[in-house]
């Protein structure tokens, strides 16, 4: 099952004793449970299947293995927890992209780092079984298909090799490095450690980009003594120069190997399993990444190309796409010559320029200040030409009167006769509530005061399994074709405890796959968010506090926009009538 809640709970069990009875094989038995974690992991249930889409959204990469680990905090032992790896872009996002510019269908392609990063934050997070999922097939003959056939196959690829660390080893810490968006993981067996080294600067679930640095350092605590380093591609398993130092052990990691694993072993039968599996795939890994290098390439210059047509040409990316040329012939010449760990590195060598490249274009989109999540087109290097043709359509778009009734958080009274909710989800040893208060105001007279507190003060929970409480708007009416601006103020003084998520900002269209996930700050922070209608229908926005703590709201509108020249989308599905409530166990 999926989804599955307190209502599902003995339905659920009594359907998983039939199937056990039936099975001869006494199979293990996997089930998604978004609530109620700790009765679904009880037998005949083996495993709980945790879904959380990541790339595309407002989601960071480095949260999503402290989400998965508060999820285990929250199952009996024993049970094992499978992690659900993204392979396409939310529905909603895509949804999204095609009713904005008027029902083209965009194209969307995760890179493959995106991908591989997710399977390693997976592990990190203490999955010990991977399910990865796609909406479409994976045997299709177009190029975009192939593409992520042969991304999934290099991922298998060095799943296959380290298969032992995560599934008999444990997640031990995470390290820092050098370079500021890089850190690694590291699993640990009883002979043996794996460090997974991740880039993850913030937004590179959106774009990712790769170190500017020649070299990368980890120091990496706890390696016994004896310990050699090694370094693990899918073509190479060689020694990596180590040095003991105050806190561990430092491994340096160059230019061409910072995409690559660390072993740390003096286990002689691991060491041979390693070399062996290799001598069977370094041929065909040299070909996918060389084949993906080369599709990524074209991308590249097509897209820019249509940047540059609209006044956002880079010629500072220049020597990186020269770079990345001469890495694909530089592939061609050594393969052909036998040396396929060099052709390797090479095609990695050139993903890392394209993704450098791709990652300036990024950040040249959404400078000035403006969200990254304000239009959907940011979610993807392949549409940041649409996200420029649809900021500059929206600058100067007149915009009509606020429609959200009460949306300047004055009156209780008003709010709840204008169809503003608050709703609560009960959880052992947590007290939520939610009023109006002069604290909360960012102007007028009153703001919307949101807070969850530990019932017992000397048990904070560490892991909250569902936002505790949560407001919901009044609805508006929207037509067919309309494009709305969402916007509001929101402050949280201090972290929300127990939650990677923050504050919530979900809105009917975008639904909690294009949510808004803010932490804290200083000073109040705006938000922005533009979404069309497909259909006549409501909409509406949930504040939704994951944790415990307390946020602020205020001045929050709903306006109709006029983009000039814009067309009304066609064949949309029905608009919902109102958010669904953020509970993992609705």
């Amino acid at each position: 099952g999926h989804q599955l809640g307190n209502r599902h709970l003995e339905a659920t069990r009594q359907w998983a004793k039939l199937v056990r009875a039936a099975d001869p094989r006494a199979r293990p038995m996997i089930c998604e449970a978004k609530a109620d974690l700790t009765r679904y992991s009880r037998p005949p249930i083996h495993m709980l299947l945790a879904r959380r889409e990541v790339l595309g959204t407002s989601l960071e990469l480095t949260q999503y293995p402290d989400w998965l680990r508060r999820r285990s905090q929250l199952m009996l032992p024993g049970t094992l927890l499978c992690a659900s790896i993204q392979t396409r872009p939310p529905p909603r996002l895509a949804e999204q992209m095609r009713l904005l510019s008027g029902g083209r269908i965009p194209r969307i392609a995760f890179q493959e780092s995106q991908i591989r990063s997710l399977v390693h934050a997976a592990l990190a997070g203490g999955a010990r079984a991977l399910f990865f999922e796609s909406n479409a097939r994976l045997d299709a003959r177009d190029d975009d298909t192939e593409r992520l056939a042969a991304i999934l196959e290099l991922v298998n690829m060095e799943l296959d090799l380290i298969e032992r660390f995560p599934a008999t080893g444990h997640f031990a810490t995470t390290v820092d490095s050098s370079d500021t968006g890089a850190v690694g993981a590291v699993i640990e067996t009883d002979r043996s450690r794996l460090l997974l080294p991740m880039y993850a600067p913030s937004g590179s679930q959106l774009v990712m980009g790769a170190p500017s640095g020649d070299v990368v350092n980890y120091v990496v605590p706890g390696v016994p003594e004896e310990d050699n380093a090694y370094e693990l591609s899918l073509v190479s398993f060689r020694p990596l120069e180590s040095k003991r130092v105050a806190g561990g052990t430092r491994v340096l990691l160059g230019e061409l190997e910072r995409d690559s694993l660390v072993v740390f072993t003096q286990d002689q039968t691991l060491i041979h399993a390693l070399n062996q599996r290799l001598n069977r795939t370094h041929r065909r890994a040299a070909e996918l990444l060389q084949r993906i290098a080369k599709t990524d390439q074209v991308d590249v210059e097509v897209v820019a190309g249509r940047l540059a047509a609209l006044g956002r040409d880079l010629p500072a990316t220049g020597p990186l796409r020269v770079a990345a040329q001469n890495d694909l012939r530089e592939f061609a010449a050594r393969a052909a010559g036998g040396d396929l760990p060099g052709a390797y590195y090479r095609a990695r060598h050139a993903l890392a320029s394209l993704r450098r490249i791709q990652r300036s274009y990024f950040d040249d989109a959404v400078s000035g200040g403006q969200s990254a999540f304000a239009s959907p087109w940011t979610a993807n290097f392949a549409t940041l030409d649409e996200h420029v043709r649809f900021t500059s359509a929206m600058a100067n778009a007149p915009r009509g009167p606020n429609l959200l009734a009460a949306g300047g958080c004055e009156d209780l009274g008003q709010m709840m006769a204008a169809g503003w909710k608050h709703l609560q989800h009960p959880q052992d040893n947590i007290t939520s509530a939610v009023d109006l208060t002069p604290q909360a105001m960012h102007s007028g007279r009153a703001g919307l005061r949101l807070r969850a507190v530990a019932t017992n003060p000397r048990d904070v929970p560490t892991a909250v399994e569902s936002p505790p409480m949560w407001v919901t708007t009044a609805p508006v009416s929207i037509q067919p074709g309309q494009v709305i601006e969402i916007s509001g103020w929101l402050r949280i003084a201090q972290p929300i405890v127990g939650s990677v998520d923050g504050l919530l900002v979900i809105d009917t269209l975008g639904g909690e796959s294009l949510a808004l996930r803010f932490g804290p700050g200083e000073q109040w922070q705006p938000f922005t968010v533009y979404r069309a209608a497909g259909r006549s229908g409501k909409v509406a926005l949930t504040f939704a506090l994951s944790g415990l703590g307390e946020a602020w709201v205020d001045d929050v509108s709903i306006r109709v926009v006029a983009p000039r020249g814009a067309s009304p989308p066609q064949h949309a599905r029905q608009v919902q009538p109102a958010p669904a409530p953020p509970r993992r166990g609705s």
